[in-house]
């Protein structure tokens, strides 16, 4: 399932427009059943890993060039605040896809080919949509104001 993964992309990609000016080690591995693991930590011993550093983008609007105002009193640019739509808008749509749908594919071993979520993984998938859509989505304005 294509747009779960481009919307956490886009959620990396949001956090880091509000994470401190610091590189963060990561490390990418696969385990025995062929999943792909982003972690903090070490992967288990014996397990090969690439590691990752991965630089946030300056949290103080000060830092932001000039020619960019904050476009909302949230202290986000423009730019910023419009990736911030855009990553909502996928987390939303697949949030949907997953509450709609029962039998959701997704390429687990990076093949090329969607294989069918077990009801835990579509579980588990869900949890994490609904966590972006919550952690990415401005919340509804109150009835009235």
């Amino acid at each position: 399932m294509r747009p779960l993964a481009i919307a956490t992309a886009f959620a990396l990609l949001a956090l880091s427009a509000t994470a401190p000016a610091v590189a963060q080690q990561y490390y990418k591995w696969k385990d025995a059943n062929g999943v792909t693991h982003y972690t903090k930590t070490p992967p288990p011993a014996g397990t090969e890993a690439e590691r990752l550093a991965v630089q946030a983008a300056p949290a103080t609007p000060a830092a932001a060039p000039a020619t960019e105002a904050p476009a909302q009193g949230d202290g986000m640019t423009a730019e910023a605040s419009q990736k911030r739509g855009a990553a909502c808008e996928a987390a939303r749509n697949n949030l949907t896809t997953l509450q709609q749908n029962p039998f959701v594919t997704i390429d687990k071993d990076g093949d090329g080919t969607g294989e069918l979520l077990t009801p835990e993984e579509h579980n588990a998938q869900l949890a994490i949509a609904r966590e972006q859509v919550r952690t990415l989505c401005p919340a509804a304005p109150a009835p009235g104001g």
